[in-house]
């Protein structure tokens, strides 16, 4: 029924949660997992004319990637302690549209996403990311909450 599953991950305990569900999938089906992080452009965080070209915007992108892929990497070990195959992706951009590419280029049969991630006020701006997968993904989207 699933071959491949994309997960992506963000450091949240619901990112933790989907993951879990996830790997008993992965296991139950014999699947492999993709674990996707996407770091936002910096730029999109902090807005205003002032720091769209500051110094800051780099250091902050220099920190996500890094934050990234140290997410990418603790998923991977609990993976691969599952038995499960897992590869992972350090993408950039929008982080709902990426989620959705990624899913297409992998041929994905499902995406399992935790129903939060990001705090309220970043939620608030930016929307709801498993929201806009759920309503735009090819896939399935199974949408795991705490």
């Amino acid at each position: 029924m699933f071959n491949k599953i994309v997960v992506p991950l963000d450091g949240s305990e619901y990112a933790d949660k989907a993951l879990d569900m996830a790997i008993e999938l992965a296991e139950k089906y014999s699947a492999s997992i993709v674990i996707v992080h996407v770091v936002p452009a910096a730029s999109a965080l902090i807005t205003g004319p002032e720091v769209s070209s500051a110094p800051i915007l780099l250091n902050l992108g220099n920190e996500l990637e890094e934050n990234g892929r140290r997410i990418l990497e603790e998923g991977a070990k609990k993976a691969q302690a599952a038995g499960v195959p897992v590869t992972t992706m350090l993408e950039h951009g929008n982080v709902s549209d990426t989620i959705i590419g990624v899913a297409e280029d992998e041929k994905a049969d499902l995406i399992v996403i935790g129903e939060r991630g990001l705090g309220a006020v970043a939620r608030f701006f930016l929307g709801s990311v498993a929201n806009k997968v759920s309503h735009h993904a090819k896939c399935p989207v199974l949408i795991v909450k705490l």
